[in-house]
């Protein structure tokens, strides 16, 4: 029965890889870095010899032969919410929510988180997600983009374990409820989808744009889509058309996005459509009290 799932993301640090003498910083062993590369490499060497003896479909071959990094940006400091990534909700951290989805994944291979935090370094570690090192810190400010935290990190890995992977998927602990068979759904998207540079969560927002605006230097109201109709907001709602917006609940990336494009998404970005009644972004206390409310029934 082919794998579909990285046993090494369950067990950081596997029992059958002895240790050495030479430490690295994460903890691990030059040896057991080395063990651990040569066995990601020929488990693609044994899928490949599989399917020509039994005919995998094509496709899943190439979704189960992927080394796909799911990474989970945790700083220790929050503008709205101090220490955010720490909070319980239904008697999980929001950071432990998405090392349970990312480890929930059949597709999922690889689990890291990013952090400058010591305390979230540590409770990620104990369990079961990766830190292989630190996030400088002059990328942990708040005002520091998506883009430079992952550049920095697929580079380090490139660099210190010669590690990189096919497929890069993005999970903010600000999205506790979210599904794992999400997160597949969202990679296949990106798999089946050769020219595709990215794939992003969107929902239907619950107030249109054609119904907002700015207000301009004289004090008056501006539409903000006046670009698309002289009176936008005058729209009956059954004539408003269907718009959406990012979510944060999850992004799937190409490596080569980020690092030759120097973006997260790319041009080409694909949809992952989402129920707005299921999507809950943890930004403020208000948010938080809301997300602790439905917690217990979401999963139900």
């Amino acid at each position: 029965m082919l794998a579909t799932k990285n046993w090494q993301s369950r067990h950081p640090q596997p029992d059958w890889v002895p240790d050495m003498e030479i430490p690295r910083p994460d903890g691990w062993s030059l040896t057991k870095h080395w063990l651990l590369a040569t066995w990601r490499l020929s488990r693609k060497y044994w899928l490949f010899a599989l399917s020509s003896r039994y005919n995998v479909i094509p496709i899943l071959l190439s979704v189960l032969c992927m080394e796909v990094l799911a990474v989970i940006p945790a700083r220790g400091g929050s503008q709205g919410i101090p220490r955010k990534n720490l909070k319980q909700v239904a008697g999980k951290s929001l950071l432990e929510h998405s090392i349970v989805h990312a480890h929930a994944s059949k597709l999922v291979s690889r689990t890291i988180v990013s952090t400058e935090d010591d305390e979230i370094a540590t409770v990620a570690l104990g369990l079961g997600a990766e830190v292989p090192f630190r996030r400088p810190i002059e990328l942990a400010d708040h005002h520091v983009l998506d883009y430079p935290v992952f550049e920095h990190l697929l580079r380090e890995l490139a660099r210190t374990e010669d590690y990189q992977p096919d497929i890069v998927v993005h999970l903010r602990p600000t999205a506790p409820l979210r599904k794992a068979g999400w997160i597949d759904a969202a990679i296949n998207l990106l798999v089946d989808d050769t020219l595709a540079d990215s794939v992003r969560s969107v929902s239907e927002p619950s107030m249109h744009p054609y119904r907002m605006f700015s207000i301009d230097s004289s004090g008056y109201l501006d539409p903000v889509m006046k670009h698309e109709h002289p009176e936008p907001y005058l729209l009956r709602r059954q004539d408003l058309p269907v718009i959406y917006y990012y979510n944060c609940v999850i992004d799937v990336t190409r490596p080569k996005t980020i690092l030759e494009q120097k973006s997260m998404t790319g041009n080409k970005i694909l949809p992952f459509y989402m129920n707005p009644d299921e999507v809950f972004d943890v930004d403020s206390l208000r948010d938080l009290d809301v997300v602790r409310l439905f917690a217990e029934t979401f999963h139900k």
